[in-house]
C-alpha cells in the first residue's frame, strides 16, 4: 500500500467519522426536543 492510497483511506475514514458524529448530534437534538415537548405539554 503506497502513501497516497493510505492518505486517501485516512481522509475517507475521517470524513465518514465526521458525518457519523453530525448524524448522532442531529438525532439527539430531535430526540431531546421530542422528549421536552411530550413532558411540557
Amino acid at each position: 500500500m503506497n502513501q497516497q492510497k493510505l492518505a486517501q483511506v485516512a481522509a475517507q475514514l475521517k470524513k465518514s467519522r465526521v458525518r457519523e458524529i453530525v448524524w448522532l448530534r442531529l438525532f439527539w437534538l430531535f430526540f431531546l426536543a421530542d422528549l421536552a415537548r411530550t413532558n411540557f405539554i
